[in-house]
């Protein structure tokens, strides 16, 4: 008898032209209306921050921390732009001090992946994406390890 790979559910979504997946118990909520307020020199991928439940939670744009460079550097980072929508979460569950909130684009989409799908990658930014999920229409969506994603984040903004 063959052994059954074991299914993992993801929470999908689109950052800019990034296609991500999250594992699906990290994120708590998602925000469709919010107000979201300027980070004095924070860098371009850092786009603000807004109030959830009465916790300050930073906004990140995954799309443009994937390509910090000086191109984006001088774009507008005061306002999201229009039509996004926040996944917060957060590594250690019930932690709201602890919460990010990740923009994305459109409506988030549920992806299922057994352990046996992880492709190998080739990422500038090794153990952040942990494989690959085919999405039924035949897209691709990059398997985030939280935990690697907020240590990178907070390392960054130690950087600056």
């Amino acid at each position: 008898m063959m052994p059954v790979a074991a299914r993992k559910l993801f929470q999908a979504v689109r950052c800019g032209s990034l296609n991500v997946a999250f594992p699906y118990g990290w994120a708590s909520m998602i925000v469709d209306d919010f107000e979201l307020a300027p980070v004095p020199r924070a860098p371009a991928w850092l786009v603000g921050a807004v109030n959830i439940e009465g916790t300050i939670v930073p906004v990140v744009d995954l799309g443009r921390y994937r390509r910090n460079d000086a191109s984006i550097r001088s774009e507008s980072t005061s306002q999201a732009p229009a039509k996004k929508r926040l996944l917060v979460g957060s590594v250690q569950p019930n932690q709201s001090d602890q919460r990010i909130a990740i923009a994305f684009d459109g409506l988030p989409q549920q992806l299922e992946a057994f352990d046996s799908e992880s492709d190998g990658v080739a990422e500038s930014k090794p153990g952040l994406i942990s494989g690959f999920i085919a999405a039924p229409a035949g897209e691709r969506f990059a398997r985030v390890n939280v935990t690697r994603l907020m240590d990178e984040l907070i390392d960054a903004l130690e950087a600056t």
